[in-house]
């Protein structure tokens, strides 16, 4: 059951022509130097789940006060914090944390054993007795492995509100894209060859449907890269739709995927697809440029080689800029890290002046906030942030409430 400790407060935002107010309920879920953690770990963003649990990392203060510097993975929804050591498992090297209901945890991590170091993918679940841990793939990190060994783990995993888990090895051609459930054992979706290359970010939803930012072989272009839709095994290129493609390798945005399939994303330059007409036909003068500009997308992914429409969600019309990152849910709401009226924080529409939750020089309470960041968007409306306060320096980790209403 949640704690029914709440805070709710009026948010003032200082900026003189902006000043605005909006009642939001905010939710500890952790602060440093109490309730065992003792750092927070920021290069590890919050993540909520459906029923509200929030996971993050730091280091821990056991009952005689001694601090373990090692990172450790805690989960709570506002009462006392459950933690689990890294070091317990011989696991060094965390990715970023994902949560499911019931305290369901999965990462990255790297192994080491006698026969050599792993980078894998493990997963904790919380219960009254504790933390249990588990392996769900491990890959030797080697140079050069056997032909048909399983590689490690690139990048970060994914995974969605009901616990699909996302996960590739993809490496010049090599490795594979896996899905798995939480409770379920791993399976290949799509093999690095036939023109698919290296991975980076990737997002999952509960069907298994699988968002991958990656270099491909793209006949009109060479080498490109794009937002791939994985949806069944072993799908070509002509089999996959796309939400972006035939961008420059130097163009990295990060998808994230909601159970519609609406794919959304941040831009903070001009990114150029073309498409030729008839799709498909690539040795004619009859084309289209889609230009994506800085800002806040979604889009809906398509068969591949047909013209894709992002549809602009905020952008610097708006008022905003620096956008970092952000998230979208099963119900197609939105939260995003942006900059707007001289501050840097989580907003969840066009109008940073009404769609604000909370940004640096902003009051909560007694506090005043240097540092506000996004960590995760349950299909609660919940969000997850992560705040560092102006005097102590302290940070904090909240869900905040209300934010759709």
């Amino acid at each position: 059951m949640r704690s029914m400790f709440r805070l709710v407060v009026l948010l003032a935002c200082l900026a003189p022509a902006q000043a605005v107010f909006a009642q939001l309920t905010f939710v500890e879920i952790a602060r440093e130097f109490g309730g065992g953690l003792r750092w927070f770990d920021p290069n590890f963003r919050p993540a909520i789940a459906d029923d509200g649990m929030v996971v993050l990392a730091g280091s821990h203060v056991d009952d005689n006060n001694n601090q373990f510097s090692a990172t450790h993975i805690f989960v709570g929804d506002g009462g006392q914090l459950k933690a689990a050591n890294f070091s317990s498992y011989d696991l060094s090297a965390p990715g970023q944390l994902f949560i499911k209901d019931q305290g369901g945890v999965a990462f990255p991590a790297t192994r080491t054993a006698r026969r050599g170091t792993y980078r894998g993918v493990y997963k904790l679940t919380f219960n009254r007795k504790g933390a249990v841990f588990s392996t769900l793939y491990e890959g030797l990190n080697t140079a050069n492995p056997a032909p048909n060994a399983l590689r490690p783990v690139r990048h970060d995993i994914a995974m969605s509100p009901d616990g699909m888990i996302a996960f590739s090895s993809i490496v010049n051609g090599a490795g594979a894209l896996y899905t798995s459930p939480f409770a379920g054992s791993y399976s290949v979706l799509r093999t690095g060859t036939g023109g698919f290359y290296n991975t980076q970010y990737i997002d999952v939803n509960d069907a298994g449907h699988t968002v991958a930012q990656m270099e491909y072989f793209d006949p009109t272009a060479g080498l490109s890269r794009g937002f791939l839709v994985f949806e069944t095994k072993y799908q070509t290129l002509a089999q996959t739709d796309t939400a972006l493609e035939r961008l420059s390798i130097g163009a990295q945005p990060v998808p994230v995927i909601n159970a519609a399939g609406t794919v959304a994303f941040v831009s903070n330059g001009n990114m150029t697809m073309r498409f030729f007409n008839p799709p498909g036909v690539f040795n004619n003068t009859d084309y289209e440029d889609v230009v994506v500009g800085p800002g806040v997308w979604t889009v809906t992914p398509g068969p591949w080689s047909y013209a894709k429409y992002p549809v602009l969600f905020a952008g610097p019309a708006n008022g905003y800029s620096n956008f970092t990152r952000v998230e979208i849910n099963d119900l197609g709401e939105i939260a995003f890290q942006a900059s707007a009226n001289g501050q840097h924080g989580v907003f969840t529409g066009p109008n940073p002046a009404t769609d604000k939750v909370l940004a640096s020089g902003d009051i909560l309470g007694p506090q005043l906030y240097s540092v506000v960041s996004l960590g995760g968007l349950n299909n609660a409306g919940e969000i997850a942030i992560w705040t560092s306060d102006f005097y102590s320096t302290d940070r904090q980790v909240w869900r905040v409430e209300g934010a759709y209403q």
